[in-house]
């Protein structure tokens, strides 16, 4: 998910321990940017774990989420007449992969 750890761990501490589905109207109305990912991470979720595990979704609920900081790679462009300015690229892990 791209975004900043910290602005989705605000939305996300809003759909913890909720039903599934609840979770998925609750952010369905929020108006943070990070919500939208956040509902289709939990969507994607709810949907593997029907299809691969059968369960069923009115029975699922939110009992583990976490949006941790990824590490920064940081370096310089230089430019002309001695300046430079300051690059940053954020490369994030999925805990399945």
């Amino acid at each position: 998910m791209l975004g900043f750890a910290a602005k989705t761990r605000l939305v996300i501490d809003q759909v913890r321990g909720m039903g599934a589905e609840q979770a998925l109207a609750v952010l369905r109305h929020m108006h943070q940017s990070a919500a939208q990912p956040v509902a289709k991470t939990i969507a994607s979720a709810l949907a593997n774990a029907e299809e691969n595990l059968g369960l069923s979704r009115e029975d699922m609920i939110v009992a583990s989420i976490t949006a941790d900081g990824a590490p920064l790679r940081r370096w310089r462009r230089y430019g002309a007449r001695g300046g430079s300015s300051r690059l940053f690229v954020v490369h994030r892990t999925l805990p399945w992969s």
